[in-house]
């Protein structure tokens, strides 16, 4: 949700955004609220084609570690032209999930620490006002 939020934010439409959501609740809800969305596994390749995945530019993955490589896997053979940025928590997977067809790969703990050296090290702006 975040992610769409900010999608949404740089002028991103809402119907250009879709969800492929486990929980056929949570897809309800993105529905009402003006998102795609689909309920299913996002390794059922059937699924992602109903999904349409075939017809997606980009798609970002946030499933979690364990889940990622199959995921992508399964994008791949759903369509082999669409561009693949996974999410993940711990660069342990990041080779294999790269192998099985992601374009690219964001760990959050690289970013967190990035972001954390960057606000400890950078000069401060002063955003007091007189």
């Amino acid at each position: 949700r975040a992610v769409a939020d900010a999608f949404e934010k740089g002028g991103c439409p809402r119907g250009a955004i879709g969800f492929l959501e486990r929980s056929p609740h949570r897809a309800d809800i993105a529905r009402r609220q003006g998102f795609l969305s689909v309920s299913g596994d996002a390794t059922d390749v059937a699924r992602l084609r109903i999904a349409g995945v075939g017809n997606a530019a980009k798609i970002i993955i946030c499933v979690g570690d364990d889940e990622s490589e199959a995921v992508t896997t399964a994008i791949r053979q759903a369509s082999a032209n669409v561009s693949v940025t996974a999410v993940l928590d711990r660069p342990s997977v990041q080779a294999a999930v790269i192998s099985s067809g992601a374009h690219s790969v964001l760990v959050l703990s690289e970013i967190a620490g990035q972001l954390l050296a960057e606000s400890a090290f950078l000069p401060r702006r002063d955003t007091r006002r007189d």
